[in-house]
Order: structure tokens, then sequence, then C-alpha cells
């Protein structure tokens, strides 16, 4: 029987590391498997503004994704600085 996944035990299992790098890496890994393109490699690069990885195109659409996490309390303000970011260098670069 598979474990329950929770974020406590999300949490637990990640103790000894960068939870937050650990869930942009989780994210990172759902997004490609979602959406990634034929070739499976999703570009990214260490300071790619407002996006996790540079915009891929399925059915058409060009797709980019943000994560964000936070443990005790949502930070607004880092949130819009990532979509003033996406607006700013992904203008006519990105749908969705």
């Amino acid at each position: 029987m598979s474990e329950e996944i929770t974020w406590h035990s999300f949490e637990d299992k990640l103790a000894e590391t960068s939870i937050q790098k650990k869930f942009e890496d989780l994210c990172r890994q759902l997004f490609s498997k979602e959406f990634a393109p034929s070739d499976g490699i999703l570009l990214s690069a260490a300071n790619n503004p407002g996006l996790e990885t540079e915009p891929i195109v399925k059915n058409g659409k060009r797709l980019g994704f943000q994560c964000k996490f936070f443990k005790n309390r949502v930070n607004y303000a880092q949130i819009r600085h990532s979509a003033d970011m996406i607006i700013k260098y992904y203008a006519n670069k990105v749908d969705v």
C-alpha cells in the first residue's frame, strides 16, 4: 500500500534539505511530466526572471510556470514581483 502524501509528510522527508528547493524541483517534475516538449528537455537558467524555465510550446500555446513555497505566510509582494518579471521579460512570449 502506498503512503499518503501530505504537506507534513513531504516536509518531514525533506528535513535535511531545503524544502523550498525540493518543492520547486517537484513542481518542475510535474510540469515536465504534463507539458514537456517531445525531446523532454526544459531549459532553465539559474536566474530566469519570473519563470522557473524558459517557455515551451504545447498544442500551439506558449507555456511557462512559476512556483513559490511559503512555510508560514504567503508573501504577496514576492508573487507580484515574479508576475512583474514575467510581464517585463516574457511579454508576447508566453500565452499561459
